[in-house]
């Protein structure tokens, strides 16, 4: 008889069970019938392998590239000009499929926390309800993105080439419009930012949102699948060296002319496309990838083509080049093309799917790839931050130079009106105090820096105020009784 899987020895019913049908079974098919069933009725949930490794691993790779990318956040809006997380949520639901929600909405919640929290927005329960929506927007909008893409699944069989390329450009501008109107509406009413600054907000969420899907999705799903054999394929490591020797020429070259370095930034530029020229689909979207933090770190830093103007000016001539991503995926999906199979090694199905081996040698492809992202992720933070703070010294210092000089300025022409005013009391013969209260009241006037002005006997007793508003103490006053004072005045 069959029942449930497990195949049971027929009852004899011509004879009645015996003490020798109830001994312990001790054959080999009899054991493994019995573990079976002991399988059966353990609980689904136990072991762990069967806990959800998978969402608690993207929530912490969505953290920690999200803590990246918003460091470049316009104006504590939490809105950047490139968004790499949303790529690797979209490209987690084509993985994992519809649990990835999960996954995604932890990571964004967390991401928003820290940085309203760094942003000093002074708020707890506003700052909690901002986080919780913006990241509830993210994850949807990931799923979004997913369904007009096709719903597509790295499954056996799955092929990026042109069709499903232009479904992934429209799913990335579907999901990157939800979730910059659900973003910026979210931190204008929220009063995280003016609403003045709503349709800026928008814009540059959208654009990084979708930016960020058209780069990441065909970036990992490049570097997750087995690359197929491809006889057209040579000279892979080719891309990546041209990027490198083109990026060490212009950081080493600081002093280059403005056409020599917009030069050097096109030829960078062109490296994707080699890489596309020779089959190489990994290589195409790494120095992609690569490119586009090249260009916001420049610009960021106020070097390149796109610096040079107001931040925001900055920012959307960057965003309008990194368009250029759409026409680069569609020409991989028509160059290269070929199926994309999905194949993990036993360490990474440990962790991401809840199956492999239990040993420590499976676990250890998974554990180098985790310590390795979050090295390099934790790294490129600290110097992000160092780069942060140097610039804001800078600014500060300039802020106080600045009102070192106003103030210095201010003190000089002050002090050159009181001259030419004692000089024309003096050629007076002395002044009334009706006539000096009026040019006292004139000069405050024309001083915001100033209180207000005495009138100081030889006696040293202050005689005149004016405004005496506000001045009543200091009335009568004989500043040679204070030590400090009279030595100022002699």
């Amino acid at each position: 008889m069959i029942g449930a899987g497990v195949c049971f020895p027929a009852p004899r019913p011509e004879s009645p069970p015996t003490m020798a049908d109830a001994t312990p079974p001790t054959s080999k098919a009899s054991a493994s019938t019995a573990a079976n069933l002991a399988r059966a009725a353990a609980p689904a949930g136990t072991g762990l392998r069967h806990l959800p490794w998978d969402v608690a691993l993207l929530a912490l790779i969505y953290f920690c590239s999200a803590r990246i990318a918003l460091l470049y956040a316009f104006e504590k809006s939490n809105a950047s000009p490139f968004w790499p997380p949303a790529g690797l949520a979209l490209a987690a639901v084509i993985l994992l499929g519809g649990r990835a929600w999960w996954g995604i909405l932890a990571g964004a919640i967390a991401a928003n926390l820290v940085t309203f929290i760094g942003n000093g927005f002074p708020a707890l329960v506003p700052m909690v309800a901002m986080s919780v929506v913006i990241g509830a927007g993210n994850a949807s909008a990931a799923l979004l993105g997913w369904v007009v893409a096709g719903s597509p699944r790295a499954l056996p069989g799955f092929t990026l080439g042109v069709g499903q390329s232009a479904r992934l450009l429209l799913g990335a501008a579907a999901a990157g419009l939800a979730a910059a109107l659900v973003g910026a509406t979210t931190v204008t009413w929220g009063g995280a930012a003016p609403p003045s600054l709503w349709p800026v907000i928008l814009r540059i969420w959208a654009l990084g949102d979708a930016v960020g899907m058209a780069v990441l999705v065909p970036l990992v799903l490049a570097w997750w699948c087995p690359e197929p054999l491809d006889p057209r394929r040579r000279c892979g490591w080719l891309p990546y060296a041209l990027m490198m020797a083109l990026a060490l020429v212009q950081a080493g070259l600081p002093g280059l002319p403005a056409w020599a370095s917009a030069a050097l930034l096109a030829a960078m530029a062109l490296v994707p496309v080699v890489a596309l020229l020779v089959r190489a689909r990994r290589a195409c979207w790494t120095t992609a990838l690569f490119l586009i933090s090249y260009v916001i770190w420049q610009t960021i830093r106020g070097v390149g083509p796109f610096a040079g103007h107001d931040e925001g000016r900055d920012l959307l001539q960057v965003q309008l080049a990194l368009l250029g991503c759409a026409p680069l995926l569609l020409a991989d999906g028509l160059l290269v093309g070929g199926r994309l199979q999905e194949s993990t090694d036993q360490g990474l199905g440990l962790l991401l799917h809840g199956r492999g081996g239990r040993s420590a040698a499976s676990l250890l492809p998974a554990l180098a790839v985790t310590t390795f992202g979050m090295a390099v992720t934790f790294t490129t933070w600290w110097s992000l931050l160092r780069d942060q703070d140097a610039r804001l010294r800078s600014a500060a210092g300039t802020v106080a130079q600045n009102i070192c000089q106003d103030f210095t300025s201010s003190a000089t022409d002050i002090r050159q009106d009181l001259q030419r005013s004692a000089a024309r009391w003096e050629d007076a013969g002395g002044t009334s105090e009706d006539l000096w209260r009026r040019n006292a009241a004139h000069t405050v006037h024309d001083y915001a820096c100033l209180q207000a002005l005495e009138w100081i006997d030889a006696q040293t007793i202050i005689r005149w105020i004016e405004p005496l508003a506000g001045n009543q103490a200091a009335l009568n006053l004989r500043l040679s009784d204070e030590p400090a004072r009279r030595a100022a005045l002699e």
